[in-house]
């Protein structure tokens, strides 16, 4: 795997965490622990897998999503740091 297919492969692992934590809140704003608790352990398992890629998942910041007809909601944005 080359270096640039490498990034891409991570952005999207990254981009996958991310709509991970969007769904999770939304769980847990509806009661919904066993989907939350799913959806963070897919999380912490995109996390160890780009480990072994030379990549760390970090807390970015958090973030509001404001979709059309959806109440607004606040979640944690990851970012991929190359260790």
């Amino acid at each position: 795997m080359t270096e640039k297919e490498l990034e891409i492969v991570v952005r999207l692992l990254v981009e996958n965490v991310n709509l991970y934590s969007r769904t999770a809140e939304r769980a847990k704003k509806r009661n919904l622990p066993m989907i939350e608790q799913d959806y963070f352990s897919r999380i912490l398992g995109i996390g160890k897998a780009i480990s072994y890629f030379g990549y760390t998942l970090e807390e970015d910041e958090r973030r509001v999503d404001c979709g059309a007809g959806i109440e607004p909601m606040e979640y944690m944005h990851y970012k991929a740091i190359k260790r």
